[in-house]
């Protein structure tokens, strides 16, 4: 043995690892610290400032992950910050629709519900995935 160096008696591998993973070679990881949701909705009529998402509540936000929409006919869209801060517009045609996978979600400010505002009477089907944190 070297000299300076100290012998260390260790009965088994966990024993010598610090505190935290104790997977030699890997990260453990507990999962996400949310819980994934979402919103399945369909509207008929023409909708404002209609709450997909409720607020969550002081110091949480919403974070969309994605979103799924079509239209039966042309209609305009917007999805908002609660009623005033347009954070996506759509306009389609006839039998339209999108597909939005984010891959950093997309953060609303804290405490602020989603919203949708339509132009028009017409068939709207919209999934929102989303957690709140």
């Amino acid at each position: 043995m070297a000299q300076g160096s100290t012998k260390i008696k260790v009965k088994n591998i966990e024993d010598a690892l610090p505190a935290g993973p104790n997977i030699i070679g890997a990260a453990k990881d507990a999962g996400p610290n949310w819980t994934p949701s979402f919103v399945d909705e369909k509207y008929t009529t023409a909708q404002t400032d209609t709450v997909l998402i409720a607020a969550p509540g002081a110091g949480v936000a919403i974070y969309i992950t994605d979103i799924v929409i079509s239209a039966n006919a042309a209609v305009d869209m917007t999805l908002e910050e609660g009623t005033t801060v347009p954070i996506h517009e759509f306009y389609f045609d006839a039998k339209g629709g999108a597909v939005m996978n984010f891959r950093t979600p997309r953060k609303l400010a804290d405490n602020t519900a989603l919203t949708i505002t339509t132009s028009a009477a017409q068939t709207v089907f919209i999934t929102v995935h989303y957690y709140s944190a």
